[in-house]
């Protein structure tokens, strides 16, 4: 059923071929890994200068980059940060002795911006980058302190008035200003005027004993300032000038004398504001050496010093608590002038000699003055009765080294308890400015 299959024939050169097929296959592919292996070999042996260079080119760029980001950074920060702003100033203990805080004594921060020295040399010429002084107006600071021993009333906010007024006067010369109001620590006062955070501009202070408080302030303001300054000028803020460039000449004659008073003559109002009492400035006075010539003499109230020499005479007298800072801070310029204090209150005239001893050598009776009438606006306030307080003094063996210190942040306060509550009584008494408490004002009415 089944018919046979036909027998396979078979061709003896089949085998040999597929032998021989194969084995060429595998030559082909030895052949080809020999070749990936030999390429491969090749390329590690291969020199990679052109891709190394490329690394670090690009690395190099980068690092530049990095490098110059963080340099732009750090000079920007350098011109262009501004003071830290610190919280409310909160007073210390009462009665806390500490070391007097000294200035700070770094390299300004102006010399860019430096005025041109008028009495300078030629060498200086090329550090100087400014020839106008509207160029460095904004480098004179004017510091205004403010305080009141009251404790309020109508009498207060007439001197908080003018204050707000003075400052706006300052503005519109375009003069940087220093509002530091103190209150006095352990007191129901509050901060009317200067708010927190609000430093160099606002500065909120304190102070422990009723007594002369203006040229304290005004150290203490200045060691707290941070921002570029070159000039600073202490002024009653019940007063303005009568002379439209004060300021200009000002930062002029800064330059080439050390004691600039910024009036020749002073006007005072009264109430109605009518002229009451003619005044002589006391730097006009030294070139005329009339004292007692019954003119009557202006002797603080408006000054201007070169920060150089605040430098120098580490402060400006303040501890004078029975007044006469500013009657000594003119002698230091003039010493020739006599005063009485030192014949009939020696004890309290000592204290200031050592002050006034050193200064008047780095014054060198450098002063002038500038051709400008000051109006002083009445503000109904009472006496500072430096008579009777030099009485008591003088009475209770004051001694300044003894009886008035400083505390951290500068601030001089009277230590000697009895010294203290006879020169708030004399205060309340006599100059009738001292804070009177609730149960002294109930007793009043």
């Amino acid at each position: 059923m089944f018919a046979p299959l036909e027998e396979e024939k078979s061709f003896p050169g089949d085998s040999d071929q597929i032998d021989q097929i194969g084995a060429s296959s595998n030559e082909q592919g030895l052949t080809q890994n020999e070749i990936k292996y030999s390429h491969q070999k090749e390329r590690r042996n291969r020199p990679l200068k052109s891709m190394n260079m490329r690394r670090k080119v690009i690395v190099s760029l980068w690092s530049l980059i990095i490098i110059g980001l963080c340099l732009g950074i750090s000079y920007k920060s350098q011109f262009t940060k501004g003071p830290t702003l610190n919280k409310v100033n909160d007073p210390l203990p009462e009665f806390m002795e500490g070391p007097a805080t000294k200035i700070k004594r770094k390299p300004t921060q102006s010399l860019l911006r430096t005025l041109c020295k008028v009495a300078s040399s030629k060498a200086s010429l090329p550090y100087c980058h400014s020839y106008t002084v509207a160029d460095v107006i904004d480098l004179a600071w004017a510091v205004a302190p403010l305080y009141s021993c009251r404790g309020g009333g109508p009498v207060e906010e007439k001197l908080y008035d003018l204050h707000k007024n003075f400052i706006g006067y300052l503005n519109a010369y375009g003069i940087p200003s220093i509002t530091i109001e103190a209150i006095k620590l352990n007191s129901n006062q509050t901060y009317k005027v200067a708010r927190p955070n609000m430093e160099p501009y606002e500065m909120q202070s304190y102070y422990h004993n009723c007594s002369y408080l203006r040229e304290n302030l005004l150290n203490m303001a200045i060691r707290k300032l941070e921002l570029p300054w070159e000039y600073v000028m202490w002024i009653d803020a019940h007063q303005i000038f009568e002379n439209p460039l004060w300021i200009f000449e000002a930062i002029v004659l800064a330059e080439k004398y050390a004691v600039v008073q910024l009036f020749k003559s002073t006007l005072r109002l009264d109430e109605r504001n009518q002229s009451d009492i003619w005044k002589r400035g006391f730097m006009f006075n030294t070139f005329q050496e009339d004292f007692y010539g019954g003119f009557l003499i202006e002797f603080g109230n408006a000054m201007f010093l070169r920060r150089e020499l605040y430098e120098k005479i580490e402060y400006i007298i303040d501890d004078c608590i029975a007044d006469d800072c500013d009657v000594t801070y003119c002698r230091a310029v003039w010493p020739q002038y006599y005063w009485f204090s030192d014949d009939f209150y020696p004890r309290y005239s000592e204290g200031v000699y050592d002050w006034l001893n050193r200064t008047k050598k780095i014054f060198n009776e450098s002063r002038t003055y500038i051709n400008n009438q000051m109006i002083h606006f009445y503000h109904q306030t009472g006496t500072f009765p430096y008579l009777p307080l030099h009485q008591i003094l003088e009475w209770l063996k004051f001694d300044k080294d003894r009886d008035v210190k400083r505390d951290e942040n500068f601030a001089v306060y009277i230590a000697n308890e009895t010294i203290a509550r006879a020169v708030e009584k004399v205060l309340l008494t006599d100059g009738r400015i001292y804070d009177l408490t609730h149960k002294e004002k109930e007793k009043t009415i």
